[in-house]
């Protein structure tokens, strides 16, 4: 029995914990009452000493202005900083002058003060390279100058103890005293809070994070980059609250399921919408369905993650109510890297390789031969071979001793055991990833140009992927107010042999995983054919092939060309007044072909050959603008947007299919005897006017409202309009009531309400005829089973949160919580019809869906020290609820996913994806009732899990000193459950390892497998041993699906980063600005793991319900390599 620790409370009481820890490790307070000196005749060096002994505050004085050994007798009790600054001055001839940071600065009054000029030059702390555009400010004053180019200022002072204040955006504000010096140079540090506190928004506005009504979350590039995560959306796992993703284990560019706070939608597409650079992309998702097929992978791969500049969550309608109906699922900003203002062009060269091997594979059992009873199967054919039929290509025959029998090639053979044929069996993936990009520009034109290279191979043999990519984005200004944008990226990429994935007969991980325990995949390997050429197996079943005779006669592959452009042009037409105007482009064009040879058995004779290809384009163009006006009043500012977005989507394809291959190994469909041709098409439009509105208040209060319209074309025409909002509210009360409090930085309170609407699919509101081949002279043409909904209206989801952000002890301690609902009305569907009408389905207007959840992160700094070591960890944890409110009419049910034995179901009351099955039958303390021959009855077919988890979390470490620095991330699924098909046929295969209980009892007369429960006839525990052949048979032939669900919860490392970057002294003769190294890894293991053999991320299909069903696809991988980046 497993013990499954308790994690329900951990996550608050981590907080708690981590808040009183920080508390504990800052420094006292500073005290603003009880400064006490007496000192006689001692220099004035040993009077600042003892005052800073005594509290915060900081002296900071010019050697050369200051005669630090003059001394001087003081003697005060009990008295406030400027009680004491005041005796000073008195008995000295300084003046002191207190300003931020707790600084006071210290100037000779005896020297007279007149204006003079002073000038330096600003760089960076990190890589001592110069900041152009850096503000310089006298403070108290509005006087200022902006830095050049090279980082070089100058500005007239007043006096000798003027202050000068530096700011730039990502570094940490320095206030400097000038002390009378002439040069005063300045090493920015970067400030990765202030950083964060500027996000992208919707429409790609950039908006102070204090100022927004919603949640948000923004990653940076370098995060998203750190651990080359070949898709850039799962390096998100486990830093952003209320996100959930899942790779599915389906080969090298396979698809991930991404769901942000919960399924809003029971059929629909619940993917959050992703932009990248202001443009939607066609996102889609991939994967097989119960019957097979294979992973097609979705856009998201196509992204390259060494163009990513930054990536913004948009959780809420209301932080997404401006996209429209596709923002319902919350949206996932993605930002581009722009070039940079500087001298000359910089080259910037990337590479990166990773190995892969499998993280988890079953555990078998090594014992028994091929057979069933404890026998080893008859022997029948000529040459006589083990029977190749149920039950006796089962594994419950024999130990394996050593003993001589026939083989499944009926030669005499000694019994060995076979290793696990998962390590057998699977290579060590790999991919080989470079880029060289080019930037540079100056104030007003900037470029940068990428190419990337990817080349990676899968842990299925022959599983391949080469991906180019180049990106080219530029940007200029027109004198003062015209301002132009535009990028273009190409991707090609090309995969070979996708895996077969579920119950397909092709899938090699199934055939694997039940084969005997005696036969060697070397023996598969060498023996795929037989006499005639056709497939040789162990077994006749078509539903487990030889797995090389699937490698050598199955081949698909697909080649992808996409092209992405945008182009956008901003206008500054007064001071107050802007106008965008911007379009942009998502093409690619596919083509998949795949073949498979003659030679594999179909429903008991041998196949011919058969061929398919299909041919298709997508497009989506989007072209929208947005004029904007600011404008403020004394402690009153707004801005006011109006804009409209043009969308349209267009999608054909062509397909051809043949069987009976005439000639061997041409595979052109005229070489085959049958075959067919089918075409399709399809275009919608959607036309919107939207407007926002910011409204501020002394910089403490705010508010955003959005109003949107959208007209949809695949909606009826009286009801294809639509129209939703947003409203949300911020108030920084830290600012409001003035709360000078040391150990509180920043206190804000934020709600939000939206309500956004959803169309549907081409072609759902009208009946249409398809046209068919037919060798009559007459056309043949046919209507689907589905009848249309001439009346459909739009969905609407209806949401509101409320949250608060926290910033304490100097921003170490940042803290977020929100808390949300939405109900999401009017869902669109299919829903069953009577026979007697003709059709099977009707698309309605059939369901409600709520959600509720919680969302909390935390960012601390539990250890930053002047020596350069410093810690920094981010905590996520989010919870969400899914509940179907109601069905159409008296609708009991609504089926969303099947397996063997079980379906997954949306029921009214309860929670969505609940897992339907039969449970065992039990006593009324849930005891399984034993009949009198040992074995358990089948009970009530009822719901016995859940998909979704109940908590999800992240603990986000990074820990740092000088140039060396070590991320790691921990990922943390709480609850949900997992239908476990693969356990289910290893159990009734008795290939697993629990098949072990009770078969050496069993043969050897003594006992047996007795299973757990009480007889049903005197309700005393069971004793009957059975044969575990018949036990877990009995199991699959009642169909009893609660011994396949499995607990979901795990705890894993997900990403391990060790990166070294070279000091700049030991490159300084070398023509590069710095190199960095690093060790990566990621999924490299568990910490806790409830699942029996597999990692509970093993889908076959990234849907709504793909984290629900396992059935034996490809073991999830573990990846580690190394990185080198140089730039010149």
């Amino acid at each position: 029995m497993k013990i499954k620790p308790d994690f329900r409370m951990r996550p608050p009481m981590l907080f708690i914990l981590l808040f009183l820890t920080l508390l504990c490790t800052q420094p006292a307070l500073a005290q603003s009452e009880g400064l006490s000196v007496n000192l006689s005749n001692q220099p004035i060096k040993v009077v600042f000493n003892s005052i800073q002994e005594q509290s915060d505050y900081r002296f900071f004085y010019s050697d050369d202005v200051i005669d630090l050994n003059e001394r001087y007798s003081i003697s005060f009790s009990n008295k406030s900083i400027q009680e004491a600054l005041e005796i000073l001055t008195s008995k000295t001839q300084l003046s002191f002058k207190i300003v931020e940071e707790k600084l006071i600065v210290v100037s000779n009054q005896a020297i007279q003060s007149s204006a003079f000029l002073v000038k330096g030059r600003i760089v960076s702390a990190t890589d001592n390279e110069p900041l152009p555009g850096v503000n310089v400010v006298l403070q108290g004053t509005t006087t200022g100058k902006v830095c050049d180019f090279d980082g070089n200022y100058e500005i007239e002072v007043p006096n000798e103890s003027a202050v000068l204040v530096f700011s730039f955006i990502g570094f940490k504000k320095q206030v400097v005293p000038v002390n009378a010096r002439p040069v005063v140079n300045v090493a920015l540090e970067e400030d990765v809070s202030s950083i964060e506190e500027v996000v992208v928004t919707a429409l790609s506005i950039e908006r102070d994070k204090n100022s927004l009504g919603y949640s948000i979350t923004q990653v940076s590039g370098d995060d998203i980059n750190g651990a080359k995560e070949s898709n850039p959306i799962n390096s998100l796992a486990g830093k952003v609250s209320g996100l959930q993703i899942t790779k599915s284990p389906t080969g090298v560019d396979g698809s991930s399921r991404v769901v942000l706070r919960g399924v809003a939608s029971m059929l629909g597409n619940n993917r959050p919408l992703f932009v990248i650079d202001g443009i939607p992309m066609n996102a889609g998702y991939g994967g097989a369905g119960r019957w097979g097929g294979k992973d097609s992978g979705d856009a998201l791969s196509d992204l390259n993650p060494e163009d990513i500049e930054s990536m913004s969550v948009l959780k809420g309608a209301g932080a997404a109510a401006a996209y429209g109906s596709r923002g319902a699922n919350g949206v996932i900003l993605i930002t581009t890297k722009k070039g940079k203002n500087k001298k000359g062009i910089g080259v910037s060269f990337s590479s990166g390789y990773t190995a892969e091997t499998p993280m988890v594979t079953p555990d078998f059992q090594y014992e028994y031969t091929q057979g069933a009873f404890g026998q080893y199967p008859t022997l029948a054919g000529n040459p006589a071979k083990p029977l190749a039929d149920y039950p006796w290509i089962w594994s419950y025959g024999t130990k394996i001793e050593g003993q001589t029998e026939t083989n499944w090639l009926g030669q005499e053979e000694q019994m060995t055991r076979q290793p696990n044929p998962y390590d057998a069996f699977f290579r060590t993936g790999s991919s080989f990833v470079n880029t060289i990009s080019f930037d540079g520009g100056n104030e007003n034109t900037t470029f940068r140009a990428s190419i990337t290279n990817q080349d990676s191979k899968g842990i299925m043999p022959n599983n391949d992927l080469s991906r180019q990519t180049i990106n080219l984005r530029g940007f200029s200004k027109l004198g003062e107010k015209l301002e132009f944008d535009s990028k273009l990226t190409y991707i090609r990429s090309k995969v070979e042999n996708r895996p077969y994935l579920a119950e397909d007969g092709s899938n090699i991980v199934q055939s694997i995983s039940i084969l005997p325990r005696n036969i060697s995949l070397e023996s598969m390997k060498n023996n795929t054919v037989d006499a005639d050429g056709n497939m040789q197996d162990w077994n006749i079943d078509p539903t487990f092939a030889n797995p090389y005779w699937v490698l050598e006669n199955i081949y698909n592959a697909d080649e992808k060309n996409r092209l992405q452009g945008m182009f956008s042009v901003k206008w500054d037409i007064t001071d107050n007044f802007n106008a965008l105007v911007r379009s942009g482009v998502d093409y690619s064009n596919a083509n998949s072909k795949e073949h498979e040879n003659p030679g594999r058995p179909s429903d008991g004779n041998p196949g011919k050959g058969s061929v398919a290809q299909t041919m298709g384009n997508t497009m989506e163009w989007n072209t929208d603008f947005l004029a904007t006006y600011s404008k403020e009043y004394n402690d009153f500012s707004f801005s006011l947007s109006t804009g409209g977005n043009y969308r349209y989507n267009k999608y054909n394809s062509i397909s051809q299919g043949g069987r009976v291959m005439k000639v061997p190994g041409l595979y052109h469909i005229s070489n085959y005897e049958s075959f067919g041709t089918s075409e399709w098409f399809s275009e919608k439009s959607v036309y919107s006017l939207y407007s926002l509105g910011q409204f501020s208040y002394k910089n403490y209060l705010y508010l955003d409202v959005t109003a949107r319209n959208d007209w949809s074309s695949t909606l009826p025409l009286s009801n294809n309009s639509y129209f939703y909002h947003s409203e949300n509210v911020s108030l920084l009360f830290s600012e409001a009531f003035n709360l000078n409090w040391d150990w509180l930085d920043t206190g804000k309170i934020r709600a939000s309400f939206a309500k956004v609407g959803n169309d549907t699919g081409a072609y759902e509101i009208a009946q249409y005829y398809s046209i068919q081949q037919t060798q009559t002279d007459f056309p043949l043409a046919g209507i689907g089973g589905q009848l249309p909904h001439f009346d459909l209206q739009p969905e609407e989801t209806e949401s509101w949160e409320v949250g608060t952000n926290l910033s304490f002890l100097k921003n170490r301690l940042v803290f977020d919580f929100t808390y949300y609902y939405s109900v999401s009305d009017n869902q669109i569907m299919n829903v069953d019809l009577t026979p007697s009408t003709g059709y099977g389905t009707k698309k309605m207007n059939a369901g409600k869906l709520q959600n509720t959840g919680y969302e909390v992160q935390l960012n601390a700094k539990p250890l930053e020290s002047k020596n350069g070591l410093n810690w920094d960890l981010i905590l996520t944890w989010s919870k969400n609820k899914s509940e179907v409110e109601e069905l159409y009419g008296d609708m009991e049910f609504l089926p969303l996913a099947e397996e063997f034995h079980m379906m997954i179901q949306a029921r009214p009351g309860e929670a969505y994806g609940m897992i339907y099955t039969t449970d065992y039958k039990r006593d009324a303390f849930g005891n399984k009732l034993i009949d009198k021959d040992g074995f358990a009855q089948a009970g009530e077919w009822k719901a016995m899990g859940n998909i979704n988890p109940d908590w999800i979390g992240g603990i986000n470490n990074r820990i740092s000193y000088k140039d060396l620095s070590l991320n790691f991330l921990i990922d943390v699924q709480m609850g949900g459950d997992v239908y476990s098909w693969g356990k289910a046929y290893m159990g009734l295969f008795g290939t697993s390892v629990e098949t072990l209980e009770g078969r050496e009892e069993w043969n050897a007369g003594t006992g047996g497998f007795v299973e757990d429960g009480v007889s049903e006839s005197n309700g005393q525990p069971n004793t009957v041993a059975i044969d575990p052949t018949m036990r877990w048979y009995n199991i699959y032939n009642r169909q009893i699906g609660t011994e396949w669900i499995q607990d979901a919860t795990n705890v894993r490392l997900r990403e391990l980063v060790l990166a070294y970057k070279l000091p700049s002294k030991w490159i300084a003769k070398l023509p590069v600005e710095n190199v960095n190294f690093s060790l990566v890894g990621r999924n490299l293991f568990f910490l806790y793991r409830a699942m029996d053999h597999f990692d509970p991320e093993t889908g076959f299909s990234s849907g709504n319900t793909g984290n629900g069903i396992e059935h034996l696809s490809l073991p999830s991988t573990t990846s580690y390599g190394v990185n080198l980046k140089i730039n010149f």
